[in-house]
């Protein structure tokens, strides 16, 4: 999916890859639309852990990324 309609998922479960490798279902809960910087998200469950500064996140973490580090998303639920 297109990363602008990203922005349209607060509150819904997306599944996150990161170009890390990081690959994470989480609830998002803000954008940075504008800008198209940062996206702050719940982890819901963690699918492969990445190699950021941030790869000990854990279940229940609330993570704010760089969209920059986003590789895709879908739509879970």
């Amino acid at each position: 999916m297109d990363q602008s309609q990203l922005w349209e998922q607060t509150g819904r479960v997306v599944r996150l890859r990161f170009r890390d490798g990081e690959d994470v279902e989480a609830r998002v809960l803000a954008t940075d639309a504008p800008s198209h910087a940062e996206l702050t998200y719940e982890v819901i469950r963690i699918h492969r852990s990445g190699e950021r500064p941030n790869a000990g996140t854990s279940v229940g973490a609330v993570v704010v990324a760089s969209t920059d580090d986003l590789a895709e998303w879908q739509a879970v639920e």
